[in-house]
This record gives C-alpha cells, sequence and structure tokens, in this order.
C-alpha cells in the first residue's frame, strides 16, 4: 500500500510540476485573414466509456519540452494543457457628468493564453486522434487609443502566434512537426481488440523554407492573433456622456486542411 501511496504521489507529483518555456519561433510565410474557421466541438458523440488509455504527449522544440500525461477514455476527446495567461484591458469605458472631469468608468479584462493545448481520442483500432496548438504570446505595450474631453486614454493590445495540428497518430512516436517544433503521442500498448493496426500515412508538406509533416493524413497550420481598435462607442443618455474603446481578435493564417486545401501561402504536399 505504500509502496503504491508513493507512485501515485510521484505521479501527481511529475504532472504538476513547471512547465519548461518554450521559444516559439515565428512562421515567416504570408498569412490571410480568409483563413477557415477553427473546427468546432463535435455535435454528437461518446461522453463516457469504460475502457481507457494512458497517454504521453511531448512538445519538443530544441531542449526544452513540455511533458502531458492524460488518461483517456476510448471513443471520447479529453483536453490536456499547460498553459499561462497574459490579461490585457479588452474593453475600456470613460464618462463624464455635466461639465465634471472626465473619468475611466469600467475595465473589461481578457486573457491571451500560451503553452501547449493538446487534445486527444483513443479510437477503436488503437491509434490516437489528435489536435496539437503551440502558442506563444507577446504582450503589448501601452498605446494611444483616443482622447476623451482631455484625457488620453490607452490600452496594451498583446498578439498571440504558434502552430496547429490535426491528425491521427499510432500513438508509438512522432505524431506531427513543423520546423524544430516536433509533437510526440505514446500510448500504452492496446490489447482491446484484435486487429492488424497498420500506422497512419503521413503528410508531408514544405512552404517556402519551412517543412514538417503531421500523421494521418492530417491538417497543420501557423497562425497569428492580434487584438485592433474598433470605432469607439459613444453614448450619451440621462445627461451622462460616455464613451467605449474596445479591443477585437483578428485571426490569420497559413496552412492546408484535411482536403488539401490550402490558405494564406502555397503548400507542396506529399502523401505517404
Amino acid at each position: 500500500m505504500r509502496c503504491l501511496l508513493a507512485a501515485l504521489c510521484a505521479l501527481v507529483a511529475a504532472c504538476a510540476s513547471p512547465a519548461t518555456a518554450l521559444r516559439v519561433p515565428r512562421s515567416t510565410l504570408p498569412l490571410t485573414a480568409e483563413a477557415p474557421p477553427l473546427p468546432g466541438p463535435p455535435r454528437q458523440g461518446a461522453f463516457d466509456s469504460d475502457v481507457s488509455r494512458a497517454l504521453v504527449v511531448h512538445a519538443r522544440l530544441g531542449a526544452a519540452k513540455v511533458r502531458l500525461f492524460v488518461i483517456a477514455r476510448l471513443d471520447v476527446w479529453t483536453t490536456v494543457h499547460r498553459l499561462a495567461a497574459t490579461n490585457f484591458v479588452v474593453r475600456e469605458t470613460w464618462g463624464r457628468l455635466g461639465t465634471r472631469r472626465p473619468r475611466r468608468l469600467l475595465q473589461i479584462h481578457d486573457e491571451a493564453l500560451a503553452g501547449v493545448l493538446v487534445r486527444v481520442r483513443p479510437e477503436r483500432d488503437g491509434t490516437v486522434s489528435f489536435f496539437a496548438e503551440v502558442s506563444a504570446v507577446l504582450p503589448g505595450a501601452p498605446t494611444a487609443v483616443g482622447i476623451y474631453h482631455g484625457a488620453r486614454v490607452s490600452l496594451s493590445p498583446p498578439a498571440r502566434y504558434g502552430y496547429r495540428f490535426w491528425g491521427r497518430a499510432s500513438g508509438e512516436g512522432i505524431a506531427a512537426r513543423w520546423g524544430d517544433l516536433e509533437i510526440t503521442i505514446e500510448a500504452e500498448p492496446w490489447t482491446g481488440v484484435i486487429s492488424t493496426r497498420d500506422v497512419p500515412a503521413l503528410r508531408e508538406f514544405r512552404a517556402g523554407d519551412e517543412s514538417g509533416m503531421v500523421a494521418g493524413m492530417g491538417a497543420a497550420e501557423t497562425f497569428r492573433e492580434v487584438w485592433k481598435l474598433v470605432e469607439p462607442r459613444h453614448i450619451v443618455a440621462d445627461g451622462v456622456e460616455r464613451k467605449e474603446y474596445r479591443l477585437m481578435r483578428r485571426r490569420e493564417a497559413a496552412g492546408f486542411t484535411h482536403e488539401r486545401k490550402e490558405y494564406g501561402a502555397t503548400f507542396a504536399l506529399h502523401d505517404r
């Protein structure tokens, strides 16, 4: 019993250990604002199962590595992540009553998340469907967005960038790669069904000086998200004047879909 408790404590400590910071490089590929929207979660699907598999996901970039451990149910999507949040003001409201001095009335905060996020689903043939995102955040510098009756209004819009992969891995090695960034998925041996599992096919790609691969004839993209100032709202009601300054997220990306549709850059795709 003591040995079992010690093993469990060691496992919890390992899963709770601080994440190694990944210095995510920015892609040099041309991006487009016409990138397709991110796929949403499935509308229907299993929400529980009496069969599970232990998975270990590694995100490697040079000597830095983030390790994620998860016990995932068969046919069920499970999310595991190691993320850090950058807080910023996404909306700020200023007001003035009569001839009084203007003052700030309200601030709404948001978070830009950086790190590693992975969704996995063990399949009945022994493979593992996956979505993986590795991202970084650049904190924004204070930027003047307006002058409200002599009061200077500033916001600090951040930028977020990184890489995303969708695919189906064998559970025995590299699942995706873009340049020096690698995602590996290691699954415990699968004995739940009798099958002649084949290693999922690979989709290799090259665009400009960048190249990589994704397992399971999957999809990949490099993305950038920025928060831009939109037209402020000027409101006068019941003798009170106020003005609302707002940031809105804009997404740009370059990549290709499962159907080999490309966006943002020209990719040379090779399936094998």
